[in-house]
């Protein structure tokens, strides 16, 4: 899904959402600033810094800024939400 958003100039661009089973990555692409807000949900764990590295090198990041949110806590063998 992607979808154009904004009439004013200063606040345009465009939003993608793509779920992945029960995971999901949405961005935000904003034009007038060259930026991306960028969401990566999964079920599973994953390397966080080789996660943002990738992003920040894919994107040709300049700089960027990443937080990383704990939703939910599994039991150690659970492999699902």
């Amino acid at each position: 899904w992607l979808k154009r958003f904004g009439v004013d100039p200063g606040v345009t661009g465009f939003t993608l959402f793509q779920p992945i089973e029960e995971s999901q990555v949405s961005a935000h692409f904003i034009e007038n600033v060259n930026a991306i807000c960028l969401d990566i949900f999964s079920c599973k764990s994953y390397p966080i810094e080789e996660t943002v590295k990738f992003c920040v090198d894919f994107f040709e990041a300049q700089e960027s800024n990443f937080f990383f949110i704990e939703r939910m806590i599994l039991p150690t063998n659970s492999e699902e939400c």
